[in-house]
């Protein structure tokens, strides 16, 4: 019987849960590992981004498999292509590893059997996928937040010192009966004459830290 060792990953930009997403993907592999004649006898797992190469779960892995006398595994199983990266250049890199090692890799989701030339073609079709919806999925969301932002409305975060942020009910009728509601930056009136006097010591000749240590006085702001 094969063993394997099961890698796991769920981003923490997709706000998964990891007491369901971890148990689902283990689910998945182990069905896998017996379809395969195996068993998964130990796990890695990472909460990263899946365009990070930094990932500490994915390094002890590749580290174990390189150390042939005490590795735990003779194979890795991946629920998809996705959940090992998003990044082509990074997944090819792992599978490179790997195959210098000399432990397959094998995923819940058919991505290609590495066996052969037409099998690596259709994982590497598959590989690159991941990368274009990662790479499309943030053009639209900068999209999203440029035209946000011209039409005055603030994408997120504290208001910078000197403003404050007025809510309004959101320009969607639907979503404002809802109760969703956007954000638009305008000028704290106790705050920026702080703001005026700061620039105005700059432009006087007043150093960082004198304009600091101004403002620290007893009884500044």
């Amino acid at each position: 019987m094969r063993n394997f060792a099961w890698y796991g990953r769920l981003s923490t930009k997709d706000k998964q849960d990891p007491t369901i997403s971890f148990p689902s993907q283990r689910e998945a592999c182990e069905k896998k590992a017996a379809e395969l004649d195996g068993q998964i006898v130990c796990e890695f797992t990472d909460q990263e981004a899946g365009r990070r190469d930094d990932r500490a779960g994915g390094a002890e892995l590749v580290r174990e498999a390189k150390e042939p006398d005490t590795r735990r595994f003779d194979a890795v199983i991946v629920y998809a292509t996705s959940r090992l990266s998003r990044d082509l250049f990074h997944a090819l890199a792992y599978e490179r590893e790997m195959k210098r090692a000399g432990v397959e890799s094998f995923y819940a989701l058919t991505a290609g059997d590495q066996t052969s030339p037409e099998g690596r073609l259709i994982r590497h079709m598959f590989q690159a996928l991941d990368q274009f919806e990662v790479e499309k999925l943030g053009r639209e969301v900068r999209r999203g937040q440029t035209e946000n932002i011209r039409r005055g409305y603030r994408n997120g975060g504290r208001a910078p010192y000197g403003y404050r942020l007025k809510r309004e009910p959101h320009p969607d009728p639907a979503r404002a009966r809802a109760g969703d509601t956007k954000s638009r930056l305008v000028i704290d009136p106790e705050q920026a004459p702080v703001i005026a006097e700061i620039f105005d010591r700059f432009l006087s000749g007043y150093g960082y830290k004198q304009i600091a240590d101004h403002l620290n006085r007893s009884g500044g702001p």
